[in-house]
């Protein structure tokens, strides 16, 4: 049965991996086939169970890596925080929001229930938001595995366009302001999430 299960951890790692290249192309609604990956190899609850716990990890001592966040006693004090992106500010070509890769804030290994819920995000003050409700709205109520009528409420903030703001430019022959919503951050964050999965060794080492 271990078998059986450890070759189902490779297959989702392989899901990962194949979503986060054609993210990489442009596809990027392939977050959320990487937000259902998340929830597999990850989330248990009284109705599923992961597979880290059908291959008896002990979750405790179990570390992702964390390219950005914050604990919960700095969240409740600030006021703006966008943690697992990166803006880009073009000059001759279009600005945006991206992954930032190995390029993020921190660089730490946390343990599984921590990484959940390391506050990643605040679009308002006292709403912080973790891994786990980006994954949770995204998986189980848009389209990962389910289309609900109504989204979680902060997975929803963090999905709306212009969620994270507008990007101004300058238009030099009409001589007026453009502004560009920032869409898709929920889309970043989720390729960002894979990013730290697939650079932990943790499960690096589990699925060899």
């Amino acid at each position: 049965m271990m078998d059986r299960f450890k070759k189902k951890l490779i297959e989702q790692i392989s899901f990962l991996e194949s979503s986060c290249e054609n993210y990489d192309k442009g596809k990027t609604h392939e977050a959320f086939r990487i937000a259902l990956s998340l929830r597999v190899i990850f989330y248990s609850s009284s109705k599923s169970t992961s597979l880290l716990k059908h291959l008896n990890v002990q979750l405790s001592d179990f570390r992702l890596l964390s390219t950005g966040g914050m604990p919960k006693e700095l969240a409740a004090n600030c006021i703006q925080y966008y943690g697992l992106g990166i803006f880009e500010i073009g000059g001759s070509s279009e600005s945006s929001y991206k992954p930032s890769f190995g390029n993020g804030p921190v660089n730490k290994l946390l343990p599984l229930k921590d990484w959940w819920k390391e506050c990643v995000y605040i679009l308002e003050p006292g709403k912080p938001i973790s891994r786990y409700n980006i994954m949770d709205g995204a998986a189980n109520n848009d389209g990962g595995a389910h289309v609900d009528e109504k989204l979680e409420p902060l997975y929803e903030s963090l999905s709306q366009d212009g969620a994270l703001g507008t990007f101004e430019t300058f238009d030099e022959r009409l001589k007026t302001l453009k502004k560009t919503q920032i869409v898709n951050a929920n889309h970043v964050a989720l390729r960002q999430m894979a990013y730290e999965v697939l650079h932990s060794p943790d499960l690096t080492n589990l699925s060899k």
